[in-house]
C-alpha cells in the first residue's frame, strides 16, 4: 500500500495540505504517517484525528481560539485512509530522509506559505530533505483549498525529459481522470525545438511508452519562466505543477534551492521530484 508523509509542524499551512493529502489518499487507498515536527511543550495543539460520518478527519485548535476547529474536505463514501502520526521533533533532516526512504514513502506533502513565521523553531529545511529523499515532495501553498485534481502539468525540455516522472504523474492521474501535460520549456542556452519533431519525439518516447490515454503535449517557445508558469496556471488551469529538483527551470523560479517560502507566482500545488 501507498504511504503519504504528511510534515506537521502546526501551522495553517500544515492543516491546508493535510486537507490535499487526506483527498489524495482518498482516491488513491494510500495510508497517511503525519510526521510532527513542532515541539509539544511549546505548542501543545496539533492535528487531532476524530472520525466524523465514517471518515478520519485531521482537528487543529488554534492557540487563540480552542474552540474553533478545522476539518478535512468531504469525502465520498468508500475507501477511509488509515492514519498514523509519528514524532520527528527534534530530528534532523537526513535522519528523517533514511527513515522516509527505508518505509519506502509514495509521497510527501508539506504546506507552504508565501511570508516566514514568526516563530522559527520549527522551520524545517526542506530543501536539505528534498536532497536526500528518492520520492517526490508536494508543496502546497497555504491558500490553495483541496480540489479533485482534473490537470497535471510536467515541466521539462523535451530532450531531457524523464519517463519514470510522467509514469508517476500517469498512476496519480488515473485516480482522477486526470489530464497530464508535458511542456516544453527549452533550457537556457538551448535553441527551440521544431513543431513537427518536437511532437514526433513525444509520440515516439513518451506517449507510446506510458499508455494513459489521457497525456499531452504542448511546445511552447516562451523564454520567460515566470510568464509560462502564469499561463500554465491562470491560463490553462492546471492544478498541479510538476518539476525536477535542481534542474533547469527549477532553478530559474526557486534559485538554487528552495526555502521556507514560495515565490508568489507559485499558487498551485508544486511536486518537486528527486534530482
Amino acid at each position: 500500500m501507498k504511504t503519504i508523509f504528511v510534515i506537521n509542524d502546526n501551522s495553517a499551512e500544515a492543516e491546508n495540505a493535510y486537507k490535499l493529502a487526506l483527498l489524495i489518499a482518498h482516491n488513491t487507498e494510500a495510508e497517511i504517517l503525519i510526521a510532527n515536527v513542532y515541539q509539544p511543550d511549546i505548542v501543545p495543539k496539533k492535528i487531532r484525528l476524530k472520525e466524523v460520518n465514517g471518515i478520519l478527519i485531521g482537528q487543529h485548535h488554534f492557540e487563540n481560539d480552542y474552540g474553533q476547529e478545522m476539518a478535512g474536505p468531504n469525502l465520498p463514501g468508500g475507501f477511509m485512509p488509515v492514519i498514523k502520526e509519528i514524532d520527528f521533533y527534534g530530528v534532523k533532516e537526513s535522519c528523517m530522509a533514511e527513515e522516509i526512504n527505508r518505509q519506502n514513502i509514495w509521497l510527501i506533502i508539506k504546506g507552504m506559505n508565501f511570508v516566514l513565521p514568526n516563530d522559527n523553531s520549527t522551520i524545517l529545511n526542506i530543501n536539505c530533505l528534498l536532497n536526500k529523499v528518492i520520492c517526490p515532495v508536494l508543496l502546497v501553498p497555504v491558500n490553495w483549498k483541496a480540489k479533485h485534481i482534473e490537470r497535471i502539468v510536467y515541466v521539462s525540455d523535451l530532450r531531457y525529459c524523464r519517463i519514470e516522472i510522467i509514469r508517476y504523474l500517469a498512476e496519480l492521474g488515473k485516480f482522477f481522470n486526470a489530464d497530464i501535460s508535458v511542456t516544453h520549456l527549452s533550457a537556457k542556452g538551448l535553441p527551440h525545438m521544431d513543431e513537427e519533431y518536437a511532437s514526433s519525439v513525444f509520440r515516439g518516447e513518451i506517449y507510446n511508452n506510458v499508455h494513459y490515454d489521457r497525456l499531452f503535449f504542448n511546445n511552447t517557445k516562451e523564454r520567460d519562466i515566470t510568464k509560462a508558469v502564469d499561463v500554465m496556471i491562470n491560463g490553462l488551469h492546471n492544478d498541479l505543477l510538476a518539476l525536477v529538483n535542481h534542474r533547469f527551470h527549477f532553478e530559474e523560479i526557486f534559485g538554487r534551492y528552495i526555502n521556507e517560502i514560495l515565490p508568489d507566482h507559485i499558487t498551485v500545488p508544486l511536486l518537486v521530484f528527486p534530482y
